[in-house]
């Protein structure tokens, strides 16, 4: 009877347990053969299991070679260092994945180099295949790409361990700009050195970072001047331990359009500015970027702005994501008020469709000249709802209510008009918003306020605020018509 059961579960591990045909002749022949008690015909049915096993295994060796040939502890104690590069550089020479089981590997010392292009390193889908790291040199990465192109890292755990010198988890550097490298389903977990940078990305072309996970990391992706096809979708980015700078930091020495988009990224937690001065502590930081995507992230709890859009990142569309509990939700402060500056280039940004609620401010336009800010909704921020102190901004179609509710939080303090958009620029276009206040202790004292010259404000719905629709210093020298207050 053992024998029987026994064959009969691994006739299932081979052939599946989905009604197939092969599985049902092996059982029938198990169950005649036990009853008849040929013992001859037993060994004949595990010839057949045998074979199909070993089939399987070549199918398996064909498209990866297990980790465990190269001699690996997998116990997270003893260091497996060279064992994975001896593995890696055989994957590497014989076109081969590098498959790695449910285990925990040691990484020490200056950690891996990939010497080549073309390699695959997965891990267990179903299980917690995990690289841990212990006493790396200083600056260290744990994979080191230079130069190399067609890498992909999937289903891996890397425990950064707290270890203070590890500076990356992957290090992708180099001139080649073709890297077509692809972190997919990966969890990166405990970076904690200050300057570190867990997936650093130089030059980069074809990138895509999908569907991973980030746990307490000082700053987990670094996009360090990208080219063009760079995808960063669908992660999820948390600092419990409140450590993070930045979530996404996409920088650049030169101003140049960068084709990179960052959608659908949940971030939470980027608390740590380190200077103080708001360079950092953001959710989704752009430095000379231009032409960049950000769509549809979540964005909170950042101590200085959930999208920071800084720094000559012209024509940046900022679009469908949502922004709460930071201290500005998103901030565009692209250095040039004016437009006459470099009038052959696209001037600005795009700030569409997003949702800012629970900040200090919603939407700030600083040195942002040619920005368009539309069809967002704005509401129950401690200060501002939207300001601008920019040239030629066009400000429309925006929701925008119950802002101020807190006067102590008011950004800055000594401002006292207390509108739901504020204008301080000149030549602004301020068209069909809703500004109201429906609370019953109403903290939104106008609708809109004008501080400045050249305004156009016209069709907007003003009615509810606490002291009315529009407040101006200067209404000679603006047009004002068909508001509703």
């Amino acid at each position: 009877m053992k024998l029987r059961n026994f064959l009969r579960k691994i006739s299932l591990f081979v052939f599946g347990s989905t009604g197939k045909k092969e599985n049902e002749n092996v059982l029938q022949r198990i169950e005649s053969t036990m009853d008849s008690k040929e013992g001859d015909l037993i060994f004949d049915e595990i010839n057949v299991l045998s074979r199909r096993l070993a089939e399987i295994e070549m199918d398996i060796e064909s498209r990866g070679v297990n980790i465990k040939h190269f001699g690996v502890a997998g116990d997270g104690v003893v260091d497996d260092t060279s064992k994975i590069q001896e593995a890696i550089n055989y994957c590497v020479i014989n076109k081969k994945e590098l498959l790695l089981e449910n285990k925990t590997y040691l990484i020490k010392g200056s950690g891996i180099t990939i010497p080549s292009d073309n390699l695959t390193i997965r891990g267990n889908k179903i299980g917690n295949t995990t690289i841990k790291v212990l006493d790396m040199d200083a600056d260290s990465s744990i994979f080191t790409l230079s130069s190399i192109r067609n890498i992909k890292f999937e289903n891996i755990i890397f425990d950064g361990n707290k270890d203070p010198n590890v500076k990356h988890a992957i290090n992708c550097s180099g001139n080649n700009v073709d890297k077509n490298l692809r972190v997919v389903d990966c969890t990166f977990m405990n970076f904690i050195k200050e300057n570190n940078q867990v997936i650093y990305v130089w030059q980069a072309r074809d990138v895509w970072i999908t569907s991973n996970k980030f746990l307490d990391c000082v700053r987990p992706i670094f996009l360090d001047s990208p080219n063009d096809n760079v995808f960063v979708e669908s992660n999820l980015i948390l600092s419990p331990s409140s450590i993070m700078v930045n979530g996404i930091q996409c920088n650049s020495a030169s101003e140049g359009i960068r084709s990179v988009y960052i959608a659908g990224n949940t971030i939470d937690g980027a608390k740590t500015d380190q200077e103080g001065n708001g360079i950092d502590g953001h959710g989704i930081r752009l430095y000379r970027s231009k032409g960049v995507r950000v769509i549809g992230n979540i964005l909170k709890n950042c101590a200085s702005s959930g999208i920071l859009i800084a720094s000559s990142s012209w024509d940046s569309l900022i679009t469908g994501n949502v922004c709460y509990s930071n201290k500005t939700g998103i901030y565009v402060e692209l250095n040039s008020k004016n437009t006459a500056i470099g009038l052959n280039n696209i001037r600005g940004a795009v700030v569409t469709g997003n949702t800012s609620f629970n900040n200090q401010q919603g939407i700030c336009v600083s040195y942002s000249a040619g920005s368009i800010i539309t069809n967002n909704i704005v509401h129950d921020n401690s200060g501002r709802g939207i300001v601008s102190d920019s040239e030629k901004v066009n400000i429309s179609f925006n929701v925008v209510y119950n802002n101020y509710k807190d006067p102590n939080k008011a950004f800055p303090p000594q401002f006292s008009t207390k509108a739901g958009i504020e204008s301080y620029g000149y030549n602004n276009i301020i068209n069909s918003n809703i500004c109201f206040d429906n609370q019953t202790i109403k903290t939104q004292l106008h609708g809109i306020a004008i501080h400045d010259k050249g305004s156009i404000v016209t069709s907007n719905m003003l009615v509810g605020n606490a002291r009315g629709g529009i407040q101006y210093s200067t209404p000679t020298i603006n047009i004002i018509a068909n508001n509703i207050e």
